[in-house]
């Protein structure tokens, strides 16, 4: 008859009754003879975890090795008792839709489940049940199929899975940043450019016209290094610096970042080493950081920036996808809000991923954070700050002797003066495709004397030099062009019996020009959108070395 039709000696739902079988509670072996001898010695030896059940006290008769190394009890500790006494299955709702489908079908077949093994650790599996006969007796025969191990491997693949995705969409947005900086900096650089050139004999309205132009132009390229520093794509302008220094200048500044109910400390560690780094960026780091963590704690509470240089702290995890290597001076920014959950803690350096309302923030402050930090080939750390909030990490990487100082292509003198025809009797050589910042370039040249020859592409200026209608001193080119790069120009250029010095212009990072063959200790590169004061410094000093 079917299962549901026999007989019961207990109540349902109960693991024990009055009146069951209690041959469960001596040895199952006893009464099998010679070949039950055998089948036991095979049944303890499978590879499978395997036990068996009288399924009228629900009592386990019989375990493999297997099931109890699988479950961590004894043999002994197993046999006599229910799965449900031993607290062995890990969620209660399975066992009973189990035994309700055991009342119609005398199989069931590749279930999920989940169990608690004897020192408590809850473990995934795939069970099968089967009713069997045995000596006279109706029993459960359940082989287990562990999958706790892979489904974390799964589960560990599909985040790595996820992650990958999420570092594609952030280098396509990326990018897309850096491109659209690229053309806004040769957008700003012809308004920079003139407004410089005309302030000098401008007077009254129009001074002040022109000023605030230039004034413009000068916030619009600081807008397109935050959109270069968030796709990793900004000229960096590194040097050794005091974090100190950096911290206690910016303190006047963050103190009005904060509300009056903000208490806002410093704790900056005596004789740290110097950071190699850009310390405009380091700064835009700092005020990013301190403005997650104003928001993170609304009106008041409690936030404090302290430097150090020893290691992060206990239970910090790096984000990002580099691995913390080498010796670091660390800037902290720690608070005592609600903190960062360890789901979010990936999720808030993606862009435009935020848990603030539209109006408090756009998602990009961490991302761009993360973007600075990790061109300096530094590092980030999240972690849970002493009051239960957040706590983030910078690592700076130390200033060695042998590293290149940045701003020194860069180097503005301010205010110096420069005679109108100290280019005189010198030509230079213009390659640019953008027509309005070769024209640009071209028109300081020509302002303080220099003769100019302007060409738009490296084939185009070759023969210009080829020609030799007018003899060059100096080339003054793009690096990122089409057809030919200024590095292949200058290969070129350099091939020919008069070799000219070069000088190089672009507005991409060092390591998107590592894409075009560009060595950074080779060369210098003048960033656009560049001032005229710093277009004649780069050429002055290029045609004095020769």
């Amino acid at each position: 008859m079917p299962a549901s039709q026999k007989p019961r000696t207990g109540p349902p739902g109960t693991d024990a009754a009055p009146g069951a079988v209690t041959a469960d509670l001596g040895l199952f072996s006893a009464g099998l003879g010679s070949e039950g001898d055998r089948f036991l010695r095979l049944f303890r030896a499978a590879p499978v975890p395997m036990a068996l059940t009288d399924t009228a006290s629900r009592h386990f008769v019989e375990a493999n090795d297997r099931w109890c190394e699988v479950t961590g009890y004894a043999r002994g500790q197993l046999v006599g008792r229910s799965a449900l006494e031993l607290g062995i299955w890990g969620d209660p709702k399975q066992r009973d839709a189990l035994l309700a489908h055991l009342e119609v079908e005398e199989l069931v077949d590749n279930f999920r489940l989940s169990f608690r093994r004897r020192d408590g650790e809850l473990r995934e599996a795939f069970g099968s049940i089967q009713v069997v006969e045995l000596m006279g007796r109706r029993l459960w025969f359940s082989v287990l199929h562990d999958v706790t191990d892979q489904t974390l491997l799964e589960e560990e693949r599909a985040r790595m899975v996820e992650q990958q995705h999420a570092l594609e969409r952030l280098s396509a947005i990326g990018e897309l940043a850096g491109g659209v900086a690229h053309d806004i900096n040769n957008l700003l650089l012809p308004i920079l450019v003139n407004a410089e050139l005309s302030l000098p004999d401008a007077e009254g309205d129009l001074r002040v016209q022109l000023e605030e132009m230039r004034e413009a132009a000068l916030r619009g390229r600081q807008l397109t290094k935050k959109l270069l520093a968030f796709g990793r794509k900004q000229v960096l302008q590194k040097r050794p610096i005091d974090v100190n220094a950096v911290v206690r200048s910016a303190e006047p500044f963050l103190r009005r970042l904060v509300p009056p109910g903000v208490r806002l400390e410093f704790s900056l560690a005596e004789n740290l080493p110097n950071a190699f780094v850009d310390p405009t960026q380091t700064e835009q780091v700092l005020m990013n950081l301190v403005i997650n963590a104003r928001q993170a704690i609304g009106r008041d509470g409690h936030v404090e920036v302290s430097t150090f240089a020893s290691e992060p702290p206990i239970g910090s995890v790096p984000m990002g996808v580099s691995e913390p290597t080498g010796e670091h001076v660390y800037l902290q920014v720690a608070d005592d809000g609600p903190g960062i959950p360890k789901q979010l803690r990936e999720k808030i350096f993606e862009p435009f991923f935020t848990t603030k309302s539209e109006a408090a923030g756009t998602g990009l402050g961490l991302s761009t954070v993360l973007g600075i930090v990790e061109q300096h080939a530094g590092h980030v750390f999240v972690g849970e700050s002493a009051q239960g909030g957040a706590r983030v990490t910078i690592g700076l990487p130390l200033h060695a002797r042998d590293q290149h100082d940045e701003s020194a292509a860069d180097g503005d003198r301010a205010g110096q003066a420069f005679d109108r025809g100290m280019g005189e009797g010198i030509t230079v050589l213009v390659v640019e495709d953008d027509d309005a910042v070769r024209s640009v370039t071209s028109r300081v040249l020509r302002f303080y004397g220099y003769r100019v020859l302007e060409a738009a592409h490296g084939a185009a200026a070759l023969e210009l030099i080829d020609a030799g209608e007018q003899s060059v001193d100096l080339v003054v080119t793009d690096i990122v062009m089409p057809g030919m790069t200024g590095l292949q120009l200058r290969d070129r250029i350099s091939a020919r019996p008069s070799a000219v010095p070069v000088v190089f212009v672009s507005g991409y990072s060092w390591n998107a020009l590592a894409d075009h063959g560009v060595d950074r200790n080779s060369i210098r590169i003048l960033e656009k959108p560049f001032s005229p004061t710093k277009l004649l410094e780069i050429v002055a000093e290029e045609l004095a070395l020769e």
